[in-house]
């Protein structure tokens, strides 16, 4: 990957796209700034097992210890459950800069959940982050750790949340941000600068203190789910809130997300979800994160890509097109894509360079013009 003080190669792999982001960007941006892939419920891609304390609310503390229903209950739980289909190291390779860590205590240990207990504890998750940053030194990640929901009877104790964070720096270490401010106001560029580039936020319970990373807050972290969201139809719904509402627009200090993602079923729900998440989007302008459940190749490059200027060749659809700024339908920015590439496909290479002229263009050191890898 190139590193911010030289150009930018001729394409642009997901694994290391901030590295190639226009050095003014990573000179004054900050991950608050930023358009990001997020992946929801992360270390939710195989279970381990429902816990009796989850099952009970379901079927009664009577069968809830049976190894018998364990076995048959499983499967039903991993279709609920299960929110992706790459590993942690997976996701960070294809383009993913958000993790979110919900978690949960099983045999003494801290595991990833999500209702049921994942087949990976918090210490291997952040294990594979932190080999990723190592490899990786021109990535920023966001990891976001969270008290599982259906865990919240047992888990908010002083000793439960003083072994999370020991955990982050048994592993992270010198790679934590170490304030609020430096976090979330500090460009890119001086996070690599100062090798703190993981971004820790914890959903902590104010009375506990916090020893590493930065403390979830109103103020500093928001997102787009409603507890209502329970279609597509709904979830587009909420986008079109955000969009008129201005709650779209960054905000200084604060990561902002959109969410992507369906209770019920989601490897069912996650193609329709993504793909209706692309149309509304469109041609529009993006500055803050979206998470999202299986997320897919075309849906990270459409986020990605609008990290660079809105006149970059970007190849998201497999052509190279112009990303209008100010498109606001899915309609227009159908049309658009569509008579995009027929020039592409019907044109002599010319006629293609007339009509993006090549001083709006950046280019590298060997004269080839920036796109993002398909």
């Amino acid at each position: 990957a190139s590193s911010s003080s030289t150009a930018a190669p001729a394409a642009v792999p997901l694994d290391s796209w901030m590295g190639c982001l226009p050095s003014t960007s990573r000179r004054n941006l900050t991950i608050c700034d930023l358009a990001l892939p997020a992946a929801h419920n992360s270390g939710a891609r195989q279970i381990h097992c429902v816990p009796p304390s989850v099952l009970q609310n379901h079927i009664g503390r009577r069968f809830s210890n049976s190894s018998v229903v364990h076995a048959v209950v499983k499967p039903f739980a991993s279709q609920i459950a299960v929110c992706q289909s790459l590993t942690i190291t997976g996701l960070l390779n294809a383009g993913i800069r958000v993790l979110d860590f919900r978690v949960a205590i099983h045999a003494e240990k801290v595991y990833l959940s999500h209702s049921a207990i994942c087949d990976i504890t918090l210490e291997q998750g952040l294990a594979e982050a932190s080999a990723f940053l190592v490899t990786h030194p021109t990535e920023v990640l966001v990891i976001l750790i969270t008290r599982d929901w259906d865990h919240r009877h047992y888990f908010d104790s002083p000793e439960h949340w003083a072994n999370v964070q020991q955990i982050v720096k048994k592993v992270l270490g010198p790679h934590v941000a170490q304030s609020e401010p430096e976090a979330l106001r500090s460009p890119l560029e001086k996070l690599c600068s100062l090798q703190r580039r993981a971004v820790i936020m914890l959903d902590i319970p104010k009375r506990f203190e916090v020893t590493v990373g930065v403390r979830k807050s109103d103020n500093n972290l928001k997102k787009s789910w409603k507890d209502s969201t329970r279609s597509v139809e709904s979830m587009v719904d909420v986008l079109k809130e955000w969009r008129s509402n201005g709650s779209m627009l960054p905000e200084r200090g604060c990561l902002k997300f959109l969410e992507i993602a369906l209770p019920g079923l989601p490897r069912w729900h996650a193609t329709a979800g993504n793909a209706a998440f692309r149309s509304w989007l469109g041609g529009d302008t993006l500055s803050i994160g979206v998470m999202l459940d299986f997320p897919d190749e075309e849906t990270i490059r459409a986020i990605v890509a609008r990290n660079w200027p809105p006149e970059t060749p970007i190849a998201v659809l497999g052509k190279p097109f112009s990303l209008e700024a100010n498109l606001s339908t899915a309609a227009t920015a159908a049309t658009t894509t569509a008579a995009t590439t027929t020039t592409a496909a019907t044109t002599t290479t010319a006629a293609q360079r007339s009509e993006v002229p090549s001083g709006n263009v950046p280019h590298n050191e060997d004269g080839q013009a920036l796109y993002i890898q398909t």
